[in-house]
């Protein structure tokens, strides 16, 4: 409910600046200014009536009117942007005149010109970040741990965090995720959260489960709770997530073949009763290598103060959509890519689905094959 909250008074608040914006834009004629405002109020409408009677509404329309809504949310932050900075010229001209002198004796075309190319702008950006979100990439990483391991010289971790199944995720998209992983033949596969998007409608309608069941790695598929899990119903989505034959780790530590340890951590949602590293950590061989999964980076030196060897995140999806990044980071101690912080390497990737808007805008729906190699440090 938070979340629908804090969307529609962003839907309605920049519906409204930007309406007004519009207005004084366009020419006073009714064919400029009543299909803007139809837009507006029309969207508006469909915003409300999706998340509202999401639950009673067709699957179509669900399906269409959240992504349409969610897109136009993303469109509006564009536009707002462009408009602060026509703004910002605005009140520096009135101090210091800085406009062409054609711009201030045709002031009203000037405005309307600008306003038509705002919106092929904003388009362009939304139609090149929809096809954009559409690619998933197989990004190639490789990362030394300063370990030996009998058994292997090298292990082959195929990492999915973030697929978002659900509206934006469906049962091709997942068929297609699945597929580009066993094509990589990993030891291991390793998926950092988020499997599900807000509820499991899409999921159980699809049998997306049997689709899931499909990853295939010699040493086993593993997964943790993200902190859309946590949301809605996470008992329900706890069960079907063991349908998919996918171990949930939840605050445990495992060895998948005896040589090294896999920690899945519980959501930082949970922050006041999960346990810490150092409660997980307590008692293990520490000549072994340590993997950590975590879904959202926010405390490094936690995993480093433990002994970690390699902690592997997701979440932050790389801020998904220009300029978000750029937020997360004053949030976040790590955004994206890798980091070595005293002995150990942490990995966060952009994931592979997308949430909120279909949209990838300077970043890319990814799956992660780190090859690790075992060298101990020499003395």
């Amino acid at each position: 409910m938070r979340v629908f909250i804090t969307s529609l008074f962003a839907h309605i608040f920049l519906n409204l600046y930007i309406g007004i914006r519009a207005w004084q834009a366009f020419p006073p004629k009714k064919i400029w200014r009543i299909p803007v405002l139809s837009f507006i109020g029309l969207e508006m409408l469909l915003y409300g009536v999706v998340y509202i009677f999401r639950d009673s509404l067709p699957d179509a329309i669900v399906h269409f009117g959240s992504l349409f809504c969610l897109s136009w949310l993303m469109a509006m932050v564009y536009f707002t942007i462009i408009l602060l900075i026509l703004d910002l010229l605005r009140l520096i001209h009135r101090r210091y005149p800085i406009y062409p002198r054609w711009v201030s004796r045709h002031y009203a075309q000037t405005k309307f010109i600008l306003a038509i190319t705002s919106i092929v702008i904003v388009g362009t950006c939304m139609v090149t970040g929809y096809l954009h979100g559409q690619k998933k990439i197989i990004k190639n990483v490789e990362l030394t741990v300063q370990k030996e391991n009998p058994e292997h010289k090298t292990l082959r971790i195929a990492i999915a965090s973030d697929w978002h199944i659900g509206h934006i995720i469906q049962k091709k998209e997942t068929q297609q995720i699945v597929q580009m992983i066993n094509e990589q033949n990993p030891d291991i596969i390793l998926i950092p959260g988020d499997i599900l998007d807000h509820d499991l409608h899409i999921a159980t309608l699809q049998h997306i489960d049997e689709d899931l069941r499909q990853l295939k790695a010699p040493l086993g598929v593993y997964a943790i709770m993200g902190n859309h899990e946590y949301r809605g119903w996470p008992d329900a989505k706890l069960r079907w997530l063991k349908k998919t034959g996918i171990t949930m780790l939840r605050d445990s530590v495992i060895s998948p073949d005896g040589t090294f340890y896999l920690i899945g951590r519980d959501d930082y949602t949970r922050k006041d009763v999960r346990k810490t590293i150092h409660e997980l950590t307590e008692g293990l061989d520490t000549n072994k290598p340590i993997i950590l999964m975590d879904h959202q980076p926010e405390n490094l030196n936690e995993a480093t103060q433990n002994g970690i060897d390699l902690a592997i995140y997701g979440h932050t999806h790389n801020g998904q959509v220009w300029p978000h990044g750029w937020m997360i980071a004053a949030l976040k101690p790590m955004v994206y890519g890798t980091k070595q912080v005293g002995n150990t390497l942490h990995l966060v990737t952009s994931g592979i689905g997308m949430a909120g808007p279909p949209l990838r805008i300077g970043t890319d729906s990814e799956i992660v094959i780190v090859t690790v190699q075992f060298k101990p440090e020499k003395k």
